[in-house]
Order: C-alpha cells, then sequence, then structure tokens
C-alpha cells in the first residue's frame, strides 16, 4: 500500500465521482447550446467547436505541472482550490458578451479542470487495488459521462426556457458549492514532510515518466482514444441541427439516451476489465468504437438509425474509458500523479487536436461530417496495436 490507501472512508468515491460528474458537464456543455450561443452572439456555428478546443490546450499544458503537485503536496489542496477555479470560469463565461470573451473564460475553465479531474482520478488509484480499481474506476468514468445523461438535457431545457446564459451560470455555482463539500469531506492527505516544490523535481518526474515506454505508449493511446471520440462528439449540437433540423432541446434529448448508453458502458467496461483483463477491454472497445463513430458519420437516412448507432458508439467508448484509465494508473505508482496528469493531458490533447481539426474537416467536406468520421474512427482503430505493446503492471 502506498501512503494514501487507508487515508480515505469508502464516502469518498461518491464524492469524487460528484466531482467527476461537474468536470465532465463543465467540459460539454457548450456542445448542445452552439446553434443559440452563435445566434445570441453572432458568430459562425462552424466555430463553436472552438470552445472546447481552448478549453482542452489549456487543460493539455497545465494538468502535468498541477499532477506533480498533488505528488508532493496531496490529493485534497487540488481538488478544493480547483474546484472553485472551474466553478468561477464558468459563472464567468456565462457572463460573456463576445465569442473571444467567452474563449477567454473556457481557458481559465481548463485551468481548474487540468488541477481538478488528474488528482480525483489519481485519489481513485490511491484508495482502490489494482485488482479492484476497475469497478472503481468504472464508478468515476460512468459519473463522468452521466453528465450528458443528467446534466445536458436539463442545461438544455434551462436555455430553451431562461438562456444559455443561466445554464453556465448554474453549472459554475454548483462546482463552487461542491469547493465546500469536498473541504470537509475530504480528509488531509497532505504527506508529514512537505518538501520544497523546485523545478528539478519537475524535471526528475517527467523524465521518469518518459523513460518508460510503456508510458510513452499509453498516452499515445489515450490521446488517440479521445481525438477518435472529441472530433465528432464536440460537433454534435451542429450534427443534429444540420441533418436533422433538431431545435436545442431536442439535441439535448439525444444526448441524454447516448449518454445512457455510456454510462452503462463504463459500468460494465470497469467490471469487466477487473475480471477478463484492462488491456483485453480497451481492445474490443476501440474496434466498437471505430464502427460506431464512421456508420453515425455516413449512415444519416433516418433519426431512429443515428441514435441508434450513437447509443452503440457511446457504449463502446464507455466499455473502454474506465479500463483504460484503471490500466494507466498502475503503470508507475511511485509518481502516480504525475503520470495520471500526463494521461489527462493526452486525453485533451486529442480533444484540442480532434475539435480543431474537425473545423478544418468540415469546412473541406461543405458541412458534412464524412471526412470527420473516417478520421475519428482511424483513431480509435489504432488505439488497438498500441496498447497491445504495454508491459502489463504488476501490483
Amino acid at each position: 500500500m502506498d501512503r494514501y490507501t487507508e487515508t480515505y472512508p469508502r464516502r469518498i468515491l461518491p464524492l469524487l465521482a460528484i466531482c467527476s460528474f461537474v468536470v465532465g458537464l463543465d467540459a460539454i456543455m457548450t456542445v448542445p447550446l452552439v446553434p443559440v450561443m452563435a445566434e445570441s452572439l453572432e458568430f459562425s456555428p462552424e466555430i463553436g467547436a472552438l470552445l472546447v478546443t481552448v478549453y482542452a490546450l489549456v487543460y493539455t499544458v497545465a494538468a502535468p505541472v498541477f499532477g506533480t503537485l498533488s505528488d508532493h503536496r496531496g490529493r485534497k489542496e487540488c481538488i478544493v482550490a480547483r474546484l472553485f477555479i472551474l466553478g468561477v470560469g464558468t459563472v464567468m463565461a456565462g457572463f460573456g458578451t463576445s465569442f473571444r470573451e467567452i474563449m477567454v473564460y473556457r481557458a481559465v475553465t481548463g485551468l481548474g479542470a487540468s488541477m481538478l479531474e488528474p488528482a480525483v482520478f489519481a485519489m481513485v488509484a490511491d484508495r482502490f487495488s489494482y485488482a479492484s480499481r476497475g469497478k472503481a474506476m468504472g464508478v468515476v468514468m460512468a459519473a463522468l459521462v452521466a453528465s450528458t445523461l443528467v446534466g445536458i438535457p436539463i442545461g438544455t431545457y434551462v436555455a430553451a426556457v431562461l438562456s444559455w446564459r443561466w445554464t453556465l451560470c448554474g453549472v459554475g455555482v454548483i462546482a463552487i458549492l461542491l469547493t465546500l463539500g469536498a473541504a470537509v469531506e475530504v480528509a488531509n492527505d497532505r504527506p508529514t514532510q512537505v518538501l520544497k516544490l523546485r523545478l528539478g523535481m519537475f524535471i526528475n518526474q517527467y523524465k521518469a515518466a518518459f523513460s518508460s515506454t510503456s508510458v510513452s505508449l499509453a498516452l499515445l493511446s489515450t490521446f488517440l482514444w479521445f481525438a477518435a471520440l472529441q472530433g465528432v462528439h464536440a460537433n454534435l449540437g451542429l450534427f443534429y441541427s444540420t441533418y436533422y433540423g433538431l431545435t436545442v432541446h431536442q439535441i439535448g434529448l439525444t444526448l441524454l439516451v447516448a449518454g445512457l448508453g455510456s454510462v452503462v458502458g463504463s459500468v460494465i467496461g470497469g467490471r469487466l476489465a477487473d475480471s477478463v483483463g484492462k488491456q483485453a477491454v480497451v481492445m474490443i472497445s476501440s474496434v466498437g468504437t471505430a464502427i460506431g463513430v464512421l456508420s453515425i458519420t455516413w449512415l444519416t437516412g433516418s433519426l431512429f438509425l443515428t441514435m441508434s448507432i450513437h447509443v452503440f458508439w457511446a457504449t463502446s467508448f464507455g466499455l473502454g474509458h474506465a479500463a483504460l484509465a484503471a490500466f494507466v494508473s498502475e503503470l508507475q505508482p511511485a509518481g502516480r500523479g504525475t503520470v495520471l496528469s500526463l494521461n489527462s493531458s493526452a486525453m485533451y490533447g486529442g480533444m484540442m487536436s480532434s475539435t480543431a481539426l474537425a473545423a478544418v474537416l468540415l469546412q473541406v467536406g461543405g458541412g458534412t461530417f464524412n471526412y470527420v468520421g473516417i478520421f475519428c474512427a482511424a483513431g480509435a482503430l489504432a488505439v488497438l496495436p498500441i496498447i497491445q505493446r504495454v508491459a502489463t503492471p504488476c501490483p
């Protein structure tokens, strides 16, 4: 056991799941709101996905620094302070008066999330053994994707009845209130001897991580995994509006249905990861995810068929999401916070790259999603041979 394992009561898992829910909700809340935000602020909806891109860019750059910080200063400090930053950034976005201004506030929100999410994942790994970690990680991941299932429909309903500004402000206030809960419920895990942070300490942590071939390959797998998802997912508001003329509220309902599949996939995938192996589940998921994302962008003649494929795609992704996170968490236990923060950077780096490229491919394709689908399917399939080469952890 490492220094944190016996620190937390079992009730910490629900709290970490709620933190994960808020991070997931905040990251994608702008997706279904793009059409109404574009109309309100008078910008082209085709560039709406850049609100995800800037969030992901800041996250990608900042996460490694704060992951190492959590290894040496404790997870609680990162979780509490960063929840507050995330909340404030989201509230300010709700008051934004231009696309450029909201981009700035989304960058602040990405900074808060970059400090928060890796600490949540690291705390799960600290608390649960590798043999049962898939199940625990599945709960946290299910909460992350449940933000689509529960939060998105509520948020889009609020936007339809009141305004998209109320939606963003509401998410921000929830994050700020959760800060108080985390401050009370999370046990103090600050090390007895706190080392003075120096640049060399960060460099040594990164060198140790990247000197491992398994860590490097796992990070590449995560990058591709999220690139394969977000190229299409970040543009689903535009997709359903373009092909089927759905309103913002109807788009929220479609994401609700697909989100259910993703939640179920995460829970089942976590359990399967503990029983049949983390790598095996990721490899199976990569194939299903590739088939799903390619099909949803090419078979667009029927809304029922599209939604059925969407559920299959979301479920396939959920199956591998928890398994991949649990697998990565044991590759370098001594620097777990650093590795998981690098993994989160890879996640959002994939999100940033694919959403930016998707904006270009949508322009090239004249607004159709065919090229985006091919790109995302290729990314998902590429995970399969890469993850096979990663050495299985020996906890």
